[in-house]
């Protein structure tokens, strides 16, 4: 099963770049070399291929034969006629060997990615609401995902296998994005020598983080794959590739409007490889003009799509601004202070000492209660820093970028694109260095760095190689460590398909197989909460609503006993609630049948 996985997954990236090859053509980008047209190409494709999805979506296409089709007419661009080079024409000084060196890191992630999904955001919306479009074969407003309104990029890319009934291709389509990554670095660096393709590796793989997103289905590398592709472009001054894949990025994350704020500030101070201080007003406009246009065009859909359906383009955020359907300033307020707890303050001694945080405080800047070793990004970030120096492009980008996200939201997933950016300048700056005895040294640190934080990684993902290997039952594997899981298996198995439930504390309803609801205050405003008095208004109303059954996870929905609210009272103690009749339990996860 994991290799037609694998396989269907290499298909995706024959059609993406066989679709992205003659749209370079047509741009006619002679500063490319074939490593990035290559690159670059399987990108666009994998942008278009998406925004493909997308539309036989609006369209109310969303069915398996559908998708079938798009893929077979797409097979047409397959490079079918590609030749590969001989095994006696090979130059085995030229080979890459020194890639070999990162094979135990790709083992270890690819392994892991092979796991079944149980991460949090995968299993509450990345997944689940493709899963939901498929379900009703288009896309419409999930009233009670707020998510649902996000660009939708790699979710469109998703939902091509889950339609084809692949969930494991997921995962593998967001560590191609990875590999899309190191081979971006690798070649720009080793342009220089070898040694820097290889150090930009090394600072890449210093990440826990990155490792670690290698192997769920979010869209993190995605978004930092196109925002490394729009600032190669743009220190190569290709104005209209920069626009694409800023757009892409657009499509992926609204935090892709900081970097694109970052490239229009430097915009005009960059020409012919380097730092001017006085800009050509001739021609600044129309270069601007053509950098935005396709940014634009690309970025429109997704925003477009939640006006439609909110009334807000970047539905929930900008509230005071633009208001928004099923939203209240109390959720925005909730909101913003979630977003702001994250990190360690926004004066300017946490700015100045934020690499030093970041370096040994990560778990500050990373979601309550996760692992730490999740956020860890290796000290060699901090040690070469000073390298940033001689690199002022690179430096002021990732600074314009960076101070945008210290004042947004300090969550170390969205740093994840400059951190991607980062072993550009880094590397190159340490290869200039790279002279003895001091490359001993510098090698030495990297190596051991490198080799701590695999381990930590192959220790965080161990329990996951088992069931990759065929060594673990899957359902087994996903009940140990989703424990919901236990009490979805039984709704599917045991509950009328007209069931309808209601979840509290337990947004992640991807293995769900009923109708279901969020039914946290929060997410929306569909359920009127603060209309209640009582148990028995609050049970009625639910009822009303045409909910049959209540799903309560009390380790994230515990209730408080101090208070006289009626869900607090439900959540508390919902055994003893008189409206309500339980059903099945595992841990503290409980089924409830509504009376």
């Amino acid at each position: 099963m994991h290799l037609i996985d694998t396989l269907f997954v290499a298909y995706g990236v024959g059609i993406s770049y066989g679709v992205g090859r003659r749209i370079l053509r047509r741009m006619r980008l002679p500063t490319l070399d074939k490593v990035e047209k290559t690159v670059f190409a399987i990108g666009i494709g994998l942008g278009v291929l998406a925004y493909l999805v997308f539309f036989l979506g609006i369209l109310g296409l969303l069915y398996k034969s559908a998708i079938i089709s798009l893929l077979l007419v797409l097979t047409s661009f397959f490079p079918w006629r590609a030749r590969f080079p001989r095994m006696q024409k090979i130059n085995l000084k030229s080979f890459p060997w020194e890639l070999l060196l990162f094979l135990p890191w790709f083992s270890l992630v690819f392994l892991a990615a092979l796991s079944p999904p149980i991460d949090w955001d995968g299993l509450a919306y990345h997944l689940a609401v493709p899963k939901l479009y498929i379900s009703a074969h288009r896309i419409y407003w999930v009233q009670f995902i707020h998510h649902s309104n996000f660009p939708f990029l790699m979710e469109m890319l998703y939902t091509i296998p889950l339609i084809i009934g692949m969930v494991d291709a997921c995962k593998l389509f967001h560590l191609l994005f990875a590999l899309l990554i190191m081979a971006l670095l690798y070649n720009q660096l080793r342009k220089n020598s070898r040694v820097g393709g290889v150090l930009a590796l090394l600072f890449l793989t210093q990440m826990v983080l990155f490792s670690w997103e290698s192997t769920i289905a979010y869209n993190d590398l995605a978004f930092s794959f196109y925002v490394l592709l729009a600032f190669l472009a743009f220190l190569k001054e290709e104005t209209l590739l920069t626009g694409l894949a800023i757009g892409f990025a657009l499509g992926t994350k609204h935090l892709a409007l900081s970097f694109l704020l970052s490239l229009l500030i430097l915009f005009p101070f960059y020409r012919e490889g380097k730092l001017v201080w006085r800009w050509d007003g001739r021609t600044i406009w129309r270069r601007v003009g053509t950098l935005l246009f396709p940014a634009f065009l690309l970025a429109l859909p997704w925003y477009l799509k939640s006006y439609i359906y909110t009334g807000n383009p970047v539905y929930p955020f900008l509230y005071n601004i633009f208001g928004g359907r099923l939203w209240s300033s109390e959720a925005a307020t909730a909101y913003r202070e979630a977003q702001l707890s994250i990190g360690t303050g926004r004066d300017i001694l946490s700015f100045l000492l934020l690499p030093w945080n970041l370096t040994f405080h990560p778990e500050k800047f990373f979601d309550p209660g996760a692992n730490r070793f999740f956020a860890m990004i290796g000290p060699v970030f901090l040690a070469f820093c000073p390298l940033l120096l001689k690199e002022p492009i690179s430096l002021l980008f990732i600074a314009l970028s960076g101070i945008q996200w210290f004042f947004l939201s300090q969550n170390i997933r969205y740093l994840l694109p400059i951190l991607v950016v980062l072993p550009l300048p880094l590397a190159k700056g340490l290869n200039r260095l790279w002279k003895k005895p001091f490359n001993i040294l510098f090698g030495l640190i990297l190596s051991i760095s490198y080799l701590l934080h695999l381990l930590i990684f192959g220790l965080i993902m161990y329990p996951t190689f088992g069931v990759a290997l065929g060594r673990e039952d899957r359902e087994e594997f996903i009940g140990k460590f989703f424990p919901s899981y236990k009490v979805f298996q039984f709704v599917n198995q045991y509950l009328p398909l007209d069931s309808k439930i209601a979840l509290l504390g337990e947004p992640r309803g991807f293995y769900l197989g009923r109708e279901y609801m969020w039914a946290d205050p929060g997410h929306h405003t569909l359920i009127p909460y603060k209309r209640f008095r009582t148990v028995k208004e609050l049970v009625e109303s639910y009822k009303r609503m045409g909910f049959t059954h209540i799903i309560i996870n009390q380790e994230f929905a515990p209730g408080n006993p101090l208070s006289d609210n009626p869900l607090d009272k439900l959540l508390v103690n919902p055994s003893a609630c008189p409206y309500i009749e339980l059903v099945y339990s595992k841990a503290r996860v409980y089924l409830f049948r509504i009376k």
